[in-house]
């Protein structure tokens, strides 16, 4: 019979196969050609949103993060959130590249995973908006130099075609150096066909209020809820000019900061709109083909797939289902 030691060792040595089989081996990238889909991860408190284009390119919105941790030595101690939630993810897709990442603003909840990702996955770009005062924020720019990823400031009016999706930047308005707040919060707008889609980061009342001054086209079909549902977020002005059917907060359970806000939520149910949670539903997915939206989470059997009509469901009407 085996002894105890050597099956121990033989059982260390599989998944020391496995896993280089998954770091090595060029198994294909499984994402849905022609369709755009964006992927709400399950991060607890913080965000990290994956965005599959038609052509397959892809796009990870912040990388989820501990809020209040530090690094030791470059690392982080303890659960890395980019390291054990978001990579996993990403090589369950079967990648090894991310053509852009954006870092939203410079607060650990949405950057801490980031340094894992960069040394995880070759990056072709990492997009920032405003140069923010904070250790998180140079310990990415540096982890990204190291890698050799073109840094880009991204600010609002800029506007790219990727595979007939329009990517429009609706904020910040500039790239001065500031301290790390909400309010600086990378925020885009992707349309395809008669869909589109709003990530917000964390921005609050004063962005919200100047993202309506500024009348950018703010209609979205999906909206990603600003800061976690929080209660300095999704203003009544800014929710009907958004209009979505679908949401989702990102957000932890039983999290320190009383997220989401109950009358934020009950603002946001007000207007017809289906409302996920990562804390009760897990990982949000929704795709698109630019006519008809479809949407499922984690937990399939809280939230059954759905299919929304572009034809028969706009903004405007709420959810058909």
């Amino acid at each position: 019979m085996m002894n105890r030691k050597r099956a121990s060792g033989i059982g260390l040595a599989f998944v020391l196969v496995c896993a280089a089989l998954i770091v090595i081996y060029p198994f294909s990238a499984r994402f849905q050609r022609g369709r755009l889909e964006v992927t709400v991860l399950d991060v607890g408190q913080g965000d990290s949103i994956f965005v599959t284009f038609p052509d397959g390119r892809t796009m990870l919105v912040d990388a989820g993060g501990l809020p209040g941790a530090n690094y030791v030595r470059g690392m982080r101690p303890g659960l890395d959130v980019g390291e054990d939630v978001v990579s996993p993810f990403l090589w369950s897709r079967g990648l090894k590249r991310i053509d852009t990442i954006v870092m939203t603003h410079a607060h650990e909840d949405h950057l801490g995973g980031m340094p894992a990702v960069l040394r995880n996955f070759r990056v072709g770009e990492l997009w920032v908006g405003r140069d923010e005062d904070a250790a998180g924020y140079r310990h990415v720019l540096a982890e990204a130099k190291a890698k050799g990823v073109a840094v880009i400031h991204r600010l609002r009016g800029e506007h790219f075609d990727w595979a007939g999706v329009r990517v429009s930047v609706l904020w910040p308005d500039s790239s001065d150096p500031a301290r790390a707040r909400n309010d600086d919060s990378v925020v885009l707008r992707l349309q395809d066909g008669q869909d589109s889609f709003l990530l917000t980061g964390d921005i609050e009342r004063a962005v919200e209020r100047s993202i309506l001054a500024d009348g950018d086209e703010l209609a979205a079909k999906f909206l990603k809820v600003p800061h976690h549902g929080g209660r300095t977020s999704s203003t009544p002005a800014f929710l009907e000019a958004v209009h979505p059917v679908v949401a989702a907060i990102s957000v932890g359970e039983a999290n320190a900061y009383g997220d989401p806000n109950p009358e934020t939520t009950e603002r946001i149910l007000a207007q017809g709109t289906r409302l996920f949670r990562t804390d009760r539903d897990g990982a949000v997915t929704i795709t698109t083909d630019g006519q008809s939206m479809n949407v499922h989470s984690f937990l399939s059997c809280a939230n059954p797939c759905s299919e929304l009509s572009s034809s028969a469901a706009s903004p405007a009407e709420g959810p058909a289902f």
